[in-house]
């Protein structure tokens, strides 16, 4: 059995500089979103 997954967002959502400024270590993340699809 195959999953199928929707795209949410087509680029990654990154964090905004005043997030970066209070915690360093998000300056390498990026969210990426999916939905699963029955």
């Amino acid at each position: 059995e195959s999953a199928d997954f929707k795209l949410i967002t087509r680029k990654p959502i990154l964090p905004t500089e005043e997030e970066m400024q209070e915690n360093s270590r998000s300056q390498s993340a990026k969210l990426r979103v999916i939905e699963r699809v029955k």
